[in-house]
């Protein structure tokens, strides 16, 4: 009898370890090329989700109200007050690109009487200019906007047939009417709320962040693939936010607010953001490209100038940083190159702040945009600094009203005007002298002077308006309905004074209109 060989036992102990180890490779490199993954990944879905009722969520297309009918309107309701608003909203739902608008007429009325509020919206959603057909919009409890007592009004959503071009299909869009009203300037517009955004998890240079899409507040079109379209993102350490020529810094809420134009900075390098058409998708993007200085000099001046802000390009944004932490001001930034002009532009110069905005008007037009292009001036090269010295020279410019314009009793004079920066095209929006004039008091924004006379050189009205109102809202007066011009015209000399304090000093201008019979 043979003896065959024994069979080898198996060895469980190796093949368990053998499979553990596995196990244990796994949870390792599997989150690990998740990781890998993530920190590599540039395009990121976001999903439709209502708007939120935050007030930075709340804009959309825009449109004033005026105290007059419109002529082309066939037909409006019987109003119960006697001061009604009438209004016409253009928007894009053909997909025109702007260059065929869609038009449609509104009208507010206060439904308890007047000066009880405006608490109803005829809107001509059929476009018959015929508003006594469409079934009229109930309005909202009124809420106060802010410190400034402006006074919102929502109303009732409306769908209106959309058409935002290829390749978003046709659809319907809904808005939320909002009314907001200025007592202090007796003025009044609608705003057309877009009532969704877009929302997903995104990361940009290594941090994740929920980031929010949120629609142009001025575009007309309905699509978010627009240079203005604004990227909320939440995360854990800081907070930026741009609004009203301000820029505040908190640490919490912690979110930062950026255009599809503007370039995050985050961990010394620079990002630039981009989405679908419909929004569905958020791209995010390393800019490699080569970088330059842009510095400030003081122009003589012995006190410290330093500025904050931001810049742009024709196609993109650069809000000016010194690191990651937003610091309120600095003298020297690096920054992409490229051919900037300024956008809201603000500097310290010694205790004072000065706020600089791309100048819009001419003598005697206060909007006048064919005429002011941006100026491309700030000239960022790779082997070249780019020094902006603060100018030492400033213009009245007298907006309105133009020279020798004529008028007679009982017209309204509006005197607008800025202090100017002649060669680069700028003006002054605000001075605030950051001075502590008490332990409690705040800075304080310096108001310009308007003093009118007649042709014997005594004063006939004279008031003072903050630096930012003379060319937004302007100086008004009424002439009397009984004022007698001397030998049936006559000469009215208006001076607008600005004191710049340890600026430049009083800056002064005269402009001469003519009051007739």
């Amino acid at each position: 009898m043979t003896d065959s060989p024994n069979p080898t036992p198996s060895r469980p102990f190796f093949n368990w370890k053998i499979g553990l180890l596995a196990v244990f490779l796994a949870l390792i490199l599997i989150p690990a090329a998740w990781f890998f993954l993530s920190l590599t990944r540039t395009e990121f879905p976001l999903e439709e989700v209502p708007a939120p009722a935050a007030v930075e969520f709340s804009g959309g297309p825009r449109a004033n109200c005026l105290e007059a009918p419109f002529k082309d309107v066939r037909q409006y309701p019987q109003f119960v007050s006697s001061a009604p608003l009438f209004g016409r909203i253009d928007l894009d739902s053909n997909a025109s690109d702007g260059k065929s608008l869609v038009s449609y007429h509104f009208a507010l009325d206060e439904s308890q009487g007047t000066a009880m509020g405006y608490d109803r919206l005829y809107f001509d959603l059929n476009r018959n200019l015929d508003l006594t057909d469409d079934k009229p919009l109930a309005a909202g409890k009124p809420v106060p906007a802010g410190p400034g007592a402006n006074i919102i009004v929502s109303f009732e959503r409306i769908a209106i047939p959309w058409n935002s071009g290829p390749p978003i299909p046709l659809r319907t869009l809904e808005f939320v009417p909002r009314l907001l009203l200025d007592p202090r300037h007796s003025y009044a517009f609608v705003t057309f709320g877009y009532t969704s955004v877009r929302r997903g998890r995104i990361r940009i240079g290594g941090r994740a962040c929920e980031a929010t899409l949120v629609r142009d507040e001025d575009a007309a079109n309905g699509r978010y693939d627009n240079p203005k379209t604004v990227v909320c993102a939440v995360n854990p350490r800081r907070f930026l936010f741009f609004t009203h020529g301000r820029i505040f810094y908190i640490h919490p809420p912690e979110r930062t607010f950026h255009m599809l134009a503007s370039m995050p900075h985050i961990d010394g390098k620079w990002y630039r953001l981009s989405t679908t058409p419909l929004g569905d998708k958020l791209m995010v993007k390393l800019y490699n490209g080569e970088m330059g200085v842009f510095q400030i000099c003081a122009g003589g001046r012995s006190a410290r100038v330093a500025a904050s802000g931001y810049l742009s390009t024709r196609d993109t944004t650069i809000f000016l940083q010194t690191s990651d932490e937003f610091i309120p001001w600095a003298e020297r930034f690096n920054i992409p190159a490229g051919d900037y002009c300024f956008g809201s532009l603000f500097f310290v110069v010694g205790q004072l702040q000065v706020d600089f905005n791309k100048n819009v008007a001419s003598d005697g037009l206060p909007k006048d945009l064919a005429n002011h292009p941006p100026r491309y001036f700030v000239e960022i090269r790779k082997d070249k600094p780019f020094t902006f010295e603060f100018p030492g020279k400033f213009e009245v410019l007298f907006a309105s009203p133009p020279k020798d314009q004529r008028f007679k009793p009982g017209d309204t004079v509006t005197v607008k005007s800025a202090l100017l920066d002649p060669v680069h095209d700028l003006r002054i929006r605000t001075i605030r002298d950051e001075r502590p004039k008490s332990l409690s008091a705040a800075s304080t924004l310096l108001d310009a002077e308007v003093t009118i006379k007649d042709s014997s050189g005594s004063v006939i009205s004279q008031g003072t308006m903050p630096i930012s109102d003379m060319i937004y809202y302007g100086f008004s007066w009424q002439i009397p309905a009984d004022f007698q011009p001397k030998g049936g015209q006559e000469r009215i000399t208006i001076t607008v004074t600005y004191d710049t304090l340890d600026l430049l000093g009083v800056i002064e201008s005269s402009r001469e209109i003519i009051i007739e019979k």
